[in-house]
């Protein structure tokens, strides 16, 4: 990318929103997960997000430090009956879902409305 001399002289500015947070679809499913492991305990089955909940590191591990782990769709086939699945806001294909149900997985579908 070749620089003109305006861009230079002219800097971008930044407008910082004036309301700041998730999205509607991402805070509905960091609630999903947060009620699942609230009612956690050792009997508990184990407990799952569909690849990562969002995109902030900090959130990830404060879930992962409370007993939720991050599950690849590839390793699905080594989940245990009755595990409970987060679908993320952003959703997942249906041949994901039929995967998680022939698991047995209970599905905790947090797909944003938008997205359907």
């Amino acid at each position: 990318m070749k620089f003109l001399p305006a861009d230079i002289l002219n800097p971008m500015k930044v407008i910082r929103a004036r309301v700041l947070g998730y999205c509607m679809g991402v805070k509905r499913a960091v609630e999903a997960a947060e009620s699942l492991i609230s009612n956690k305990n050792d009997e508990s089955p184990a407990k799952y997000t569909l690849g990562p909940l969002i995109h902030n590191p900090s959130v990830l591990e404060s879930l992962r430090e409370r007993g939720m782990a991050v599950l690849k769709p590839a390793d699905i086939p080594q989940i245990q009956c009755g595990s409970e699945v987060v679908i993320r806001a952003h959703g997942t294909t249906p041949r994901i879902l039929e995967e998680l149900e022939q698991k047995g997985a209970t599905i905790i579908d947090a797909t944003c409305p938008k997205v359907h």
